[in-house]
């Protein structure tokens, strides 16, 4: 199964247990391309998994009863 990462923050918003989450100090991206990271910096949410299949299970089952 392969996630699609652009459902992830609707996903989310649904049923935060479809992707859990953290609260991290969002990154900096340096000139030389590379991240670093500064606790004092404002945070945001990062997902590292989803539940796809229940997804698109929700997904289907929307898309079907609108008929």
């Amino acid at each position: 199964n392969k996630e699609i990462w652009d459902v992830a923050n609707i996903a989310w918003l649904i049923d935060p247990s479809w992707g859990p989450s953290e609260l991290r100090p969002s990154p900096i991206l340096s000139d030389n391309k590379t991240w670093s990271h500064d606790p004092r910096r404002h945070q945001i949410r990062q997902c590292r998994d989803l539940n796809r299949d229940a997804i698109f299970g929700d997904l289907f089952t929307k898309l079907a009863e609108a008929k």
